[in-house]
This record gives structure tokens, sequence and C-alpha cells, in this order.
């Protein structure tokens, strides 16, 4: 049975991404229109579809399983970081958080195949670096901000 609240969340945090990318008129090729917010909307949808799938099929090869312990109130940027930037391996030892770690790299590369910036190599460059940032940053945002409400 597909979690709903998970799948309602991916698709507001979708149309947030493409509403913020509007307002700021990013990439500038895509014009401020509907069709303009739908380009947004379709490059959010692409990246997380190339990024999610990346990560299940990384996680599943690989055997990671995501660290679920939920992290104290006190420490939740130290521990938030550890947790998401590492994983257990199939023999249960704390890793790098490989398929999390590939999967942002994927995304943002693959999802340069459809994007403006992909004409100039200092623009795809630049743009590649910012997704793949903003991507980790989203992720660390995303685990302090679930061990925040569930501590609160």
């Amino acid at each position: 049975m597909p979690d709903i609240g998970a799948i309602a969340l991916t698709a507001g945090m979708i149309v947030a991404g493409a509403s913020g990318a509007q307002l700021l008129h990013t990439p500038v090729a895509w014009p401020s229109t509907v069709e303009g917010f739908g380009q947004r909307v379709a490059d959010r949808t692409g990246y997380f579809v190339v990024q999610a799938s990346t990560y299940a099929l990384l996680g599943r090869g690989l055997g990671y399983r995501r660290d679920t312990v939920t992290c104290p109130r006190s420490q939740l940027l130290r521990c938030g970081f550890a947790r998401t930037f590492t994983a257990f391996d199939r023999n249960g030892v704390r890793r790098v958080h490989v398929p999390l770690l590939a999967s942002v790299i994927v995304g943002s590369g693959v999802s340069l195949a459809w994007r403006p910036e992909r004409a100039e190599a200092g623009k795809s460059w630049a743009f590649v670096g910012s997704r793949i940032g903003i991507g980790l940053a989203g992720q660390l945002g995303k685990r302090i901000v679930a061990d925040w409400w569930k501590t609160r």
C-alpha cells in the first residue's frame, strides 16, 4: 500500500521547489508563465525520479539501510549530519551513505540533460554543483526537521 503522506509530501516539495524557482525566475530561459511553471515542475519531478530510483537501486544492491534512530533534540545538527550521511552496510557496519550521495550526484547530473544550462560549460558546472549542494542540504534539513518533529 503506498504511503499517501509520503506521496503528498513529495508532491508538495516538488511544487514548492518549482514555485520558488518561478519566483526567482530560474532558469531565465524558462518564462514566468504557466508553461514555464510546468517546465519547472517537470524539472523537479525528473530530478526526484532519477534521484529516488538511483537511491533505491544502490541501496538494495549494496545492502545499505538508513540509520532510523531519532536524534536527541540537543544534538539535532551534529547527530542529524552523521545519521544522514552515513548508513549501515549489509554487515551492520556504519559507512558513508553511498546510495544517498550517489543518488543526489546522479540526479543532478542527469537533470542537466533537459536544462538550458547544458548549452554552456561554465553554467553546466555551476548548475550541477549548486543542485548537488541544495540536494544534500535538503536531505540534512529533512532529517533534522523529522527528528525535531518527533521530539517536540
